[in-house]
This record gives C-alpha cells, structure tokens and sequence, in this order.
C-alpha cells in the first residue's frame, strides 16, 4: 500500500508568498486509490487527522482555488463533498469511497 504525505497541499499564498487579496489555483487531484487510503486513515484516525483528510479532499475538487469560494459550482461540490463525508465518518459507511469518487470525478 502506498504511503499517504498529502495531507493539505500547502497553496501559492504559503509556499510563494502571494498576496492573500488574489485568488490562486489550489486543485491537487487524487487517485482511485489515493482516495481509498485517505478515507481509511480517517476511519482509523484522530479528530485532528479527519479535518486534514476534509481539507485535503476539498483541494481534489476540479477548479478549486484559495480562498475557498463561497458560491457557485465549485463551491456546491465542495458543500456536497463535505456533507458526504462527514456522514460517512459519522457511520453512514456504504459505498463512502466512491460517493466521495463520484463528486471528485474520479474513476477506480
């Protein structure tokens, strides 16, 4: 199994010093199985880790940038992407990796 180092990939505003009054491209995609081991390190994890791996999901939505946008479809799926999740941590488990696939349009 791979080892999993991306947790939240740091954006342009931390890593280049840009203004934080412009917008930066902040989507890191994930793979099938990338996916699959973030999910089951937060089953297995303390809180601190699943609000990472929420973080982390967030960026490998297509389009997403920094600041997080508030409106829009970008923001819509990121709202989805969220609740899904956080019910399945919560214990709504069946098919969690790929509803969260589905929403990321990442095919196994």
């Amino acid at each position: 199994m791979a080892t999993f180092n991306f947790i939240k990939k740091p954006c342009a505003h931390e890593m280049h010093g840009v203004s934080t009054d412009q917008t930066v491209p902040d989507f890191h995609p994930l793979t099938y199985s990338e996916l699959k081991g973030l999910v089951s390190m937060a089953f297995n994890g303390s809180c601190r880790l699943k609000a990472q791996i929420q973080c982390r999901l967030t960026q490998a939505v297509p389009g997403h940038v920094c600041p997080h946008p508030i409106d829009g479809p970008v923001a819509e799926k990121m709202s989805q992407l969220d609740s899904t999740y956080v019910e399945g941590i919560r214990g709504n488990t069946d098919g969690l990796v790929d509803k969260l696939a589905r929403i990321l349009n990442i095919t196994p």
